[in-house]
């Protein structure tokens, strides 16, 4: 659970930092500005450390044993972890491209900022990662 709270607190804190240039489709506002300072200077993309971390807490919280998942699911034994593990798998695949997506656009309205700020955080969501 203590994974779920760090991450849930991270894109809180992310929603909260950017107020309306947080979109769940990706854009360009009128007044879109670079953000980083805060987490932003740590990671490129905090908010998905956030929902890493928080899946993880998740997928934890649900395979232990004792949990309904795996004591009373009509999934045969050993079939959880690795259903968990291809859905996990498939969405850090659509996060990566999205990154790399979101990337691209604020670098092409912000090119000398934003190159500036790529070159000082290399990382995209966990440092030393990347």
């Amino acid at each position: 659970w203590a994974l779920n709270l760090v991450g849930g607190s991270i894109r809180l804190y992310c929603y909260r930092r950017l107020r309306t240039l947080f979109t769940f489709e990706l854009s360009i506002r009128r007044d879109h500005h670079l953000i980083t300072t805060g987490v932003y200077s740590v990671v490129r993309h905090p908010s998905y450390t956030g929902a890493f971390l928080a899946a993880i807490g998740i997928a934890l919280c649900h395979l232990t044993p004792g949990t309904w998942v795996t004591e009373c699911s009509e999934l045969p034994p050993g079939a959880v972890v690795p259903i968990w593990v291809v859905g996990l798998s498939i969405a850090c695949a659509g996060l990566d491209a999205r990154m790399r997506k979101e990337d691209r656009m604020l670098r092409d309205r912000f090119r000398t900022e934003w190159d500036a700020w790529a070159a000082r955080i290399r990382y995209k969501i966990f440092r030393y990662t990347d």
